[in-house]
């Protein structure tokens, strides 16, 4: 998994509005917007994660 720099961050969290895009196993794409990401410990996470102690 590739690291958030920064500079990424900074973008991350000033955005609105984010897109996740993700594969299944089939190779067929799913991209969602997603209005509540943040970055911890360098990677994408979501509230929901962080109430589950998903990080």
């Amino acid at each position: 998994m590739t690291e958030i720099t920064t500079d990424m961050e900074a973008i991350i969290k000033q955005a609105m509005l984010s897109f996740v895009a993700t594969t299944n196993e089939d190779g067929t794409p799913s991209l969602s917007p997603k209005a509540s990401l943040t970055v911890r410990d360098g990677h994408f996470t979501s509230p929901i994660s962080l109430r589950l102690g998903r990080s």
